[in-house]
């Protein structure tokens, strides 16, 4: 009774948050409130769908995708994309203490409102007689792809996180951190489902009509991610086949100018999240805006470090457009990165937040090719980027030399976001070489235990199964 009373007050938060937020063109379905339960809410395609997007618009809206404590922001932080001009506070030592209360937020939102969600969803969806299979194939599809998004997100933040698939509260108030391995398995596990289910073109709520909007998950969506997971466990071959898969659809996905890769439905994005209305009337922006050139000067406002400045070539144009400044009333001048050009008051949303892009597909076969002895069709990815920012194709000939000339185009490629660099540097193992130099130019010094952040102290108290990350 307590799982499906939490369940249908689930639904019920759902649909009543999707009346008051707006993200009109993604949603555009109206459904009484007073036939709140599950039976009824999972019966159809249409008031499925209702549910689905609750979780999109939670996503658009939570402090893990957006503003300050956002993993574009946090993330870029930990790593040597971001500083505080001053040096103080999370951008010293301090930011890999205890007191994180960004990060306490990611893993709160992560489990709380979207993965409880994300299970309850599938739960009432799988057994449905009224969905149609197929609609059931894609809605589970798209769910099971969220899961694996915001399991990605923490496996790399945290390592060893608990697993929970199911929405029994008593089991999961004592779930234990699981191994990496085993969390890495249920992504794939997750991935390959939602290929399954997903269709090839961008669909709209009735999952049948064609749109040109890129904000519903599809199977490319799955597959790039997918590639970025194979990337990461080290299984070379089938990261390259799983990233050829997205660059070969060619009809849907390709380069684009600089300055129109982050307009919304650019052949660039692969899957994006739409701004939603706040209480204010103002749109979300996701992570994107906390160093825009409007909130000036920037007294605690995070500015590009010297270090990621170092690494931009003579005539890379991304210096040029995806970078600009501010200064403060004394006249010190701030980089900050300008990917994104709309404000918070843009009505028109002529920007969506791109979580998956083509580059980074690119750039993860590159990689695979690398690993597997193929120089010469990694060099040709690398150029592919670098072509598009102006810059002659790369001089690398060695394996060393191909594998720092993509590690150098990831970071001045994919700076400030979603967590990329950071989690690149644990990855390839050159963490510690490079956090040594940054905390002593933030003022701090590194220890290798804090390539993974601890567990706040409350989580710990509410789950007594729950043991902090060793170090802390």
């Amino acid at each position: 009774m307590k799982r499906k009373l939490n369940q249908i007050s689930h639904i019920c938060f759902c649909m009543l948050l999707l009346t008051f937020t707006g993200c009109k063109k993604l949603i555009e379905i109206d459904l009484p409130i007073d036939k709140f339960t599950s039976e009824k809410v999972y019966s159809t395609t249409r008031s499925s769908v209702l549910v689905l997007n609750g979780i999109y618009t939670e996503l658009s809206k939570s402090a893990s995708f957006a503003g300050g404590n956002s993993l574009s922001h946090l993330g870029s932080g930990l790593a040597d994309e971001l500083e505080l001009p001053d040096r103080s506070s999370i951008y010293t030592n301090s930011y890999n203490s205890l007191d994180l209360p960004g990060f306490d937020s990611t893993w709160d939102n992560y489990y709380r409102f979207i993965i409880y969600r994300v299970n309850s969803f599938i739960d009432g969806v799988s057994p449905s007689s009224g969905i149609p299979e197929e609609d059931k194939a894609i809605l589970l599809g798209e769910a099971k792809f969220i899961r694996a998004l915001c399991y990605f997100d923490l496996v790399n933040l945290w390592g060893d996180v608990p697993l929970i698939t199911g929405t029994d509260f008593k089991m999961n108030s004592v779930a234990p951190r699981s191994p990496q391995a085993a969390v890495y398995d249920q992504i794939i596990q997750d991935l390959i489902g939602a290929q399954t289910g997903l269709k090839d073109n961008f669909l709209g709520v009735d999952l049948v009509t064609t749109t040109m909007e890129r904000v519903r998950p599809n199977k490319a969506a799955a597959t790039a991610l997918l590639a970025r997971v194979y990337l990461y466990n080290e299984e070379w071959a089938k990261a390259e086949a799983e990233a050829t898969k997205v660059i070969n659809q060619k009809a849907h996905y390709d380069i684009v100018p600089l300055l129109g890769v982050f307009l919304k439905n650019s052949k660039e994005t692969i899957w994006a999240l739409q701004p939603v209305s706040n209480s204010t009337g103002a749109n979300t922006q996701l992570g994107r805006m906390y160093v825009n050139p409007y909130n000036n000067p920037p007294f605690d406002k995070a500015s590009l470090s010297p270090f990621l400045l170092s690494e931009f070539e003579t005539n890379d144009r991304r210096k040029v457009e995806w970078i600009s400044s501010v200064t403060d009333f004394s006249g010190n001048i701030y980089a900050i990165p300008y990917k994104y050009k709309a404000g918070v008051d843009d009505p028109d949303l002529k920007e969506y937040t791109v979580v998956l892009r083509l580059s980074e597909q690119y750039l993860i076969r590159a990689e695979a090719r690398a690993k597997l002895g193929n120089l010469d069709g990694a060099k040709s990815d690398i150029n592919v980027v670098r072509t598009r920012a102006g810059l002659l194709s790369t001089t690398a000939s060695s394996d060393e030399q191909v594998l720092s000339a993509i590690a150098h185009e990831r970071y001045v490629e994919l700076f400030t976001e979603f967590g990329h660099r950071w989690f690149d540097l644990k990855r390839t193992g050159k963490i510690n070489e490079r956090m040594e130099q940054v905390m002593s130019s933030k003022g701090g010094v590194w220890q290798s235990y804090k390539a993974l952040l601890p567990i706040a102290f409350f989580e710990m108290q509410g789950n007594p199964s729950l043991k902090q990350t060793p170090g802390y």
